[in-house]
């Protein structure tokens, strides 16, 4: 079961919540994705995609993260070597909170009608 906090779900772990929301929240990354943890070891801050409010209710826009890893083009030349390349799409620019997520588990987007077999960071 699943906690949601500003619209985040957040996992219950059966343990006693904290009074502040915010508090929750913030535990939980402590114990998040690797795709959290990747972002945190290049000195990625929750304001770096989030803002300066910490606004954790909004998901960052395509345009913050493309802003760090470069076109959308950029990213399927990265991706090239993966069949099918999820970064070339016949559904042009999938939005990258399609796939990728920091505080939920990644999911490939494409399986909503195909069958990949394929790791989402």
């Amino acid at each position: 079961m699943a906690l949601f906090v500003d619209g985040l779900s957040v996992p219950d772990t059966g343990a006693a919540s904290p009074a502040n929301p915010l508090d929750l929240l913030l535990a939980h990354t402590a114990n998040s994705t690797e795709f959290h943890q990747r972002h945190q070891s290049f000195g990625v801050e929750c304001a770096s995609c989030h803002g300066a409010e910490l606004a954790f209710s909004t998901v960052p826009p395509m345009a913050q993260c493309l802003s760090c890893h470069g076109s959308y083009e950029d990213l399927a030349e990265t991706t090239a070597d993966q069949i099918p390349n999820p970064h070339h799409s016949h559904m042009g620019e999938v939005t990258c909170t399609d796939c990728h997520s920091e505080h939920q588990e990644p999911r490939l987007s494409c399986n909503q009608c195909h069958v990949f077999e394929m790791v989402v960071p």
